[in-house]
């Protein structure tokens, strides 16, 4: 072997390492059950006699000790027992050394979970207890200290039935000290499948037998209690819903289950401690946590033989909800599919909640649809005219497009498919309600917005401004006198509202048939708008229509040219793609079907100064463009910190482009080699992946790249914040890979908190083994440039398809990558501290 351990230029620097190995092999003997191997910047663990996934899997612990797992590990001639090993992260020594007893018990298989408090769990559920084979046991571990030798129920808990299978399933951490063990196939005795939840304390180990001392268990076959949803209150309380539990011999009723504190979360879920349905199917369980810590439980309940009648029911976050749902103590539906909270469930912010039910019907009326305000103190009875507002027609379907919620609890119901009295369908209207008192009775004119003919509410939305009191509603499809699908945006003071028919006087619109104005639209903050109008026939049909607003009466009139950046040519589409701003106020707009001439979706990248400034057809003058069919441009796109952006186009020309714009004039213009970074061969699709790193700097991934006439090498590129990359993509500005199909940088480009970044690239290929794997660390300063092969700090798989395996955690205590390879039984830890300049022999034992 001919690895060598290369270290930094300085005196202390060498003579530290020096002690730091001698340390390390001199204690091995003793702690260290695997070889130590050193290479440039690194150390190689070789997994012990018996290893056979070695590095599994690999977790770095908050104090910067690691984790690393072998599920097949084989002890002696029992295979598959597993191992689970503890190392620390500083002087590599092995600190404990976790092993399976009998044969496929494959300690470890589910990975690591860590606790709030830094201590680990090991999830093991095929771990065999004696004759109970696949019992599982989850094993909580020091990440000082380490593990125990060998799992027991002194140290873990264990299932003790064929197939409970322990630690197959999440587990929940909360950082108040708890963490929560699901065991949905436990068996309560001959009972199959009961479930157990298991609530324990990371000041203590959670161990023992699962039992009603020690966990929430199902009593009937089938009822999971683990699958449940757990939802985490004030002061360590719990809300536990599980759907699957049946009322006796009634099949799923579900129950949510209150815990008050983890020595109180016991025994059997039953009527005596959690709210259940009483039918079947009732599947009691969709919670919503409430800012005060109460929660309100909504479900499919049946009311008797009333089918998905539905029920909302309010629970104190100190008491909690037993017994089963009834109108006495939950808001009813009073008929089949009424469904009550359907739609949703929402809360002001003064702390009342609003309940949604379209589906609900109003005595013979189907459908009508209901929104039923709440005070702190909840709802109960029957939905009716007196307690919500509903509609009157069939199929109304009060609230189907939702609630916008404003600031001090006021709130907007929207309302597509209203109709007008009955004379005309699908009117829609946008009611503004209280939050201290809500609405009651019928939509009408007198309290709502409305449209004026049929099918105006089609696709009606709305925004609410987070800092000004007003709101945005837009209608796309309304029609404007004999205008179809016209399109309208209204803009509406929060504290009143706005009544009645939509007007020349109080909104933008369009003016032309399918303009549909207000298709789209967002606000930016400080009583800004964005219409988004990308259907807008301007001077042909589909050139489209980006307004931006930012009077708070909103800019009524007729969009056009002079009020919006818009469209030349049909299918332009202009604010069809995407946009983002910055903290300035600064604009990117795509337009990724927009035409150059006769090349269709060449695609234009439009930067907007402090937003106001976007007005006129989108041109060269003004944008970032392509100039051939399907360029694209402005695929994807992003604001640097330092306030220039990049954009990526990776069909540009047939080889992707990425372009760097100052923030200060923006680009305009084709794209070129002076100012973008661009590929060479066809389908090298430059910029397919764009990373930001901390400081500012970006790097390219180009995994599909060639170079010259080797196929998908694949390439990824620093680029500097201030100036960014131009010219073609090459060794001399990237890291290449150097065989066929490499696809450099495929899986991932990781920025890491230090500046730097890793590199990624399973299908890397090692001297002619193909998908060996590298995982190479690069300087956020200066980048990466050459081929992958040539960097110290890269670590590189030896084995066929090894990369598929290998897998990685870094470590920002001791600024290093612990990387597993599990094929080749070795974990490898990678240190950036160490320089380049002097080698060390590698010492053996």
């Amino acid at each position: 072997m001919n690895n060598h351990l290369q270290l930094g230029n300085s005196r202390f620097a060498r003579i530290t390492f020096v002690v730091l190995l001698i340390t390390i092999l001199v204690q091995a003997p003793q702690t260290v059950s695997a070889q130590l191997t050193a290479a440039k910047g690194q150390i190689n663990i070789i997994g012990p006699s018996g290893s056979s996934l070695f590095g599994k899997s690999v977790t770095v612990l908050p104090n910067g000790n690691f984790v690393v797992t072998d599920p097949n590990y084989r002890e002696g001639v029992t295979s598959n027992v597993g191992a689970v090993y503890l190392y620390n992260g500083s002087t590599k020594a092995l600190v404990s050394t976790l092993k399976g007893s009998f044969a496929d018990d494959k300690v470890g298989s589910s990975g690591i979970t860590i606790l709030q408090d830094g201590n680990f769990l090991v999830n093991s559920p095929y771990w065999n207890n004696n004759g109970a084979i696949a019992a599982g046991a989850v094993t909580w571990c020091n990440a000082a200290t380490g593990c125990p030798a060998s799992i027991s129920a002194a140290n873990s808990l264990v299932g003790s039935h064929t197939s409970d299978r322990i630690g197959s399933q999440w587990v929940l951490t909360f950082s108040d000290d708890i963490y929560i063990i699901q065991s949905p196939l436990w068996d309560n005795g001959a009972v199959v499948d009961a479930g157990a939840l298991t609530i324990c304390r990371t000041t203590s180990v959670c161990n023992g037998t699962i039992s009603p001392s020690n966990s929430l268990l199902g009593s009937s076959a089938g009822d999971n209690v683990g699958y449940s949803s757990i939802y985490s209150l004030p002061n360590s309380r719990w809300a536990i819903a599980t759907q699957n539990w049946d009322n006796g011999g009634v099949m799923d009723t579900g129950a949510v289950t209150f815990c008050a504190s983890v020595e109180t979360c016991r025994g059997l879920v039953s009527i005596s401690n959690s709210l259940v349905g009483s039918t079947t199917n009732d599947r009691i369980g969709w919670i919503t946590v409430l800012n005060d810590g109460d929660y309100l439980v909504h479900s499919a309940w049946d009311n008797g033989l009333t089918v998905d009648a539905g029920a909302v029911t309010y629970c104190s976050g100190s008491g909690g909800c037993v017994g089963a749902v009834s109108s006495s103590n939950s808001l009813v539906g009073g008929h089949n599919n009424d469904q009550i909270g359907s739609g949703a469930v929402l809360q002001l912010e003064n702390g009342r909640y609003v309940l949604l039910s379209p589906e609900w019907d109003r005595g013979g009326i189907s459908n009508a649809g209901a929104v039923t305000w709440c005070s702190t103190n909840g709802c109960t009875g029957y939905i009716s005219e007196s307690n919500s507002l509903v509609g009157s027609t069939a199929n109304d379907k009060i609230g189907t497009n939702g609630i916008r919620l404003y600031s001090g609890g006021d709130y907007l119901i929207l309302s597509p498919e209203w109709d007008d009295d009955g004379p005309i369908a699908n009117v829609g209207a946008a009611t503004w309600c209280s939050g201290t008192s809500g609405c009651q009775g019928e939509i009408t004119s007198a309290n709502s917005l409305i449209g004026s003919q049929a099918d105006d509410g089609q696709g009606m939305s709305a925004i609410a401004s987070s800092d000004v009191n007003n709101f945005m509603v837009m209608f796309p499809n309304l029609d404007y006198e004999s205008i179809a699908n016209a399109g309208a945006v209204v803009w509406c003071p929060a504290d009143s509202g706005c009544l009645g028919e939509i007007t020349q006087a109080n909104s933008l619109r369009g003016s032309h048939n399918n303009d549909q104005v207000g298709i789209f639209g967002t606000e930016m903050g400080g009583g800004k708008y964005i219409v988004d109008s990308y259907n807008w026939n301007g001077t042909a049909a589909g050139t489209g229509a980006f307004t931006f607003c930012q009077q708070l009466a909103g800019c009524p009139g007729i969009v056009s040219q002079s009020n919006s950046l818009v469209g030349s040519t049909a299918g332009d589409h202009v604010g069809g793609g995407s946009f983002t701003w910055d903290n300035d106020g600064n604009l990117l707009i795509s337009h990724n079907s927009w035409n150059y001439g006769g090349a269709a979706n060449a695609g234009a990248l439009t930067f907007c100064k402090n937003s106001a400034t976007c007005v006129g057809p989108v041109s060269a003058d003004n944008s970032l463009i392509g100039t051939q069919e399907n360029d694209q441009v402005g695929e994807n796109f992003q604001f640097l910190p330092n306030g220039n952006y990049v954009s990526t186009s990776t069909g540009w020309h047939g080889v992707g482009s990425v372009t760097f714009c100052s923030g200060a004039s923006g680009c305009a213009g084709p794209i070129s080699t002076s100012n973008s970074l661009i590929g060479s061969s066809a389908d090298d699709q430059v910029g397919m992946y764009l990373r930001v790193l901390e400081n500012g700097n970006y790097v390219v991934g180009s995994p599909n790249w060639d170079n010259g006439g080797v196929s998908e090498v694949g390439a990824v590129t620093f680029c500097s914040a201030t100036t960014g990359c131009q010219g073609n993509v090459s060794v001399a500005n990237s890291m290449v890979g150097a065989s066929n199909q490499d696809y450099m940088g495929n899986q991932a480009i990781d920025a890491l908190p230090n500046n730097d970044y890793l590199v990624f690239s399973p299908y890397w290929d090692n001297n002619g083994t193909p998908n060996a794997g590298n995982l190479t660390w690069c300087d956020g300063s200066t980048g990466c440039r050459g081929s992958a092969s040539i960097f110290p700090r890269s670590v590189r798989g030896e084995n066929v398809d090894g990369g598929f395996s290998m897998n990685y955690a870094y470590d920002p205590i001791n600024q290093q990558v612990v990387v597993g390879r599990p094929t080749e039984n070795t974990v490898t830890v990678l240190d950036i501290t160490i320089e380049n300049s002097i080698f060390l022999p590698i010492l053996k034992r």
